[in-house]
């Protein structure tokens, strides 16, 4: 891993070796085309862009083994877009203005995505996210998103809790007073009262989580939806514990399924209902019971990276592995890694769940740039199985 500095940040050159795992073994490829990714690899989010790095890694190490795309070694440059959306859009600008980049991965905040869209837009330069604003991708014309819709989350999340907790009727967000907050915000105020649920209102957690989840519960709130990142998924839960009985009953998406939720939220995770794409690792289901995709993927991850603290999980996101398999499929159907061409391309991509890493079918159209659809969303609770927490399909 080398280091180069191309003006406001950092950038962190990997290079994607022409041996990769699980792969068949083709042509050397004799160019380069890169993959940049703009994501948090300093502060409380850290993890997040190096489990994104990871992801990506992969599947340019199976693209090349293969012999390359149109000839070409993948390689991955990521870039510390750090908590500042200016910093992130500027790394993108300077990213998606180089001829050597095919794809941008990210910036994994909406804000700076929504700061990039311009230079963007103008590059033609095709990007792919894994959390984003649904109003902020939709102004988007060639940027597509390797996960759910935050309607489609919503609608599966307001449905699970009618079916699995019909006695819980009022319901708030706690968020980080940013824009993708704000979407949910949004969806839950007009989703929830069709499920027969009461909205009471959102709060941002800020530096004191404990405190807004004492007014949410003050306003009423029986069940509480967490739309934060990992790291602040996991604080939520742990300053839940702080409120003893009382607290509300937490909910959320693919961050709350994540192990350090609820290795820091202990009994306060207990009972907590999300819906995610399949993480059956954590569901403790025997592996041939798994997504062949996801299986795959873990495998592979598993030996490249080793597990995480938990144990079952490698430290690779399989979402940023999708964002590569999905942008070299549009490549090879275009033939060419002209921006215009890909993004035609890609809004025709229909992946089988035995392929990609989320272990769920993916599907782009014109219309719709989300790649998961409610189909390839389960319901999941936090349950106590002796001394440790787990997953259970809810």
């Amino acid at each position: 891993m080398r280091f180069r500095t191309p003006g406001v940040a950092a950038l962190v050159l990997v290079t994607a070796a022409c041996a990769g795992l699980g792969a068949g073994v083709g042509t050397a490829p004799v160019r380069t085309i890169e993959v940049a990714l703009v994501a948090a690899f300093s502060g409380p989010e850290s993890a997040t862009g190096q489990d994104l790095r990871n992801g990506l890694e992969l599947e340019a190490r199976a693209i090349d083994a293969a012999g390359g795309l149109l000839g070409a070694r993948v390689e991955v440059v990521a870039a510390d877009g750090g908590t500042d959306p200016a910093s992130a859009a500027e790394l993108v600008r300077e990213q998606a203005g180089d001829a050597g980049v095919g794809l941008v991965v990210g910036p994994d905040t909406t804000e700076a995505f929504r700061a990039a869209l311009p230079a963007l837009d103008a590059s033609g330069v095709p990007s792919c996210l894994t959390r984003v604003a649904d109003d902020a991708l939709g102004l988007a014309r060639s940027s597509f998103r390797a996960g759910a819709a935050n309607g489609v989350e919503v609608a599966a999340l307001v449905s699970a809790l009618q079916r699995t907790r019909p006695d819980l009727h009022r319901v708030a967000l706690l968020d980080d007073g940013d824009d993708l907050g704000r979407s949910y915000d949004a969806l839950l105020a007009t989703r929830a009262p069709g499920a027969g649920l009461a909205y009471v209102g959102r709060a941002a957690a800020g530096a004191d989580p404990a405190a807004a989840l004492q007014q949410l519960a003050g306003q009423g709130a029986q069940v509480v939806v967490v739309a934060r990142r990992p790291a602040g998924a996991a604080a939520a839960a742990r300053a839940a514990a702080q409120l003893g009985a009382g607290r509300p009953v937490l909910a959320g998406f693919g961050a709350v399924a994540d192990p350090g939720f609820a290795t820091l939220g202990g009994d306060a995770a207990v009972g907590a209902l999300l819906v995610a794409t399949p993480p059956a690792a954590l569901a403790s289901l025997a592996q041939s019971r798994w997504p062949a995709g996801y299986r795959a993927f873990v495998a592979t991850a598993g030996q490249q990276y080793g597990l995480g603290a938990g144990g079952s999980l490698p430290p690779a996101d399989p979402a940023a592995s999708d964002c590569l398999l999905q942008w070299a499929r549009a490549v090879r159907q275009a033939g060419t890694f002209a921006g215009d061409a890909v993004t035609r391309a890609w809004e025709r991509l229909d992946v089988p769940a035995s392929e990609t890493a989320l272990g769920v079918r993916e599907r782009l159209t014109p219309t719709d740039h989300s790649a998961v659809a409610a189909s390839g969303l389960t319901a999941y609770r936090w349950v106590r199985d002796g001394s440790r927490t787990r997953l259970q399909p809810a």
